[in-house]
């Protein structure tokens, strides 16, 4: 009976170090209280992101800093996110229509990846994509440069929902209506 326990619990911890692994089709986003969108295709990626990416954000009262790897293109987009340790905590990837879930910390990452995989298209797509996708849903997509800084700004009417600056030094992501911002600097190659 003790060789059972034994193996039993064996497993159990072999389970919990491995993590677990999901794939299923993606969702949609509600980017309002009574909106929903589809994520967009890989296609309308801009560019390719191969980098780690620092971010450093807040939600309500709370801070929060992590690190990412993020490898993007017009085939998939793969974030691994890590302690600022470099321990994994999760890898999402995006591929089509498909959303793989792997995380290796117990908890990984508390929300749906769809979220996470919209506000990197808000960053990193396609301005006409975005705003093709927006429309469709009866809001409205802007995009400004000024001074070196790209602004994107997304709103329902009068609403503002979101804003993203993008410059040379970095991205800064603000999603007025659910409370959160955060910074992101992509770490140069050494």
């Amino acid at each position: 009976m003790s060789h059972r326990l034994l193996s039993a619990l064996w497993i159990t911890m072999i389970l919990l170090l491995a993590g677990c692994v999901s794939t299923r089709h993606a969702g949609k986003v509600y980017v309002t209280d009574g909106t929903q969108v589809a994520l967009l295709p890989t296609k309308d990626m801009e560019g390719t992101v191969d980098a780690m990416h620092l971010l450093a954000g807040s939600y309500k009262d709370r801070s929060f800093t992590l690190d990412a790897y993020v490898f993007a293109d017009s085939s998939m987009l793969s974030v691994t996110a890590m302690t600022t340790m470099g321990n994994t905590i999760a890898t999402l990837s995006y591929e089509g229509e498909r959303i793989t879930k792997a995380a290796s910390m117990i908890g990984g990452i508390p929300f749906p990846a769809e979220y996470l995989f919209f506000d990197f298209q808000l960053c990193y797509y396609r301005a006409d994509a975005l705003k093709e996708l927006f429309d469709a849903a009866g809001l409205s997509f802007t995009e400004e440069e000024k001074d070196g800084v790209v602004r994107r700004t997304l709103t329902d009417g009068s609403l503002v929902i979101a804003t993203v600056d993008k410059s040379e030094a970095g991205i800064s992501f603000s999603n007025q209506l659910r409370g959160y911002s955060y910074t992101i600097v992509v770490v140069p190659d050494a």
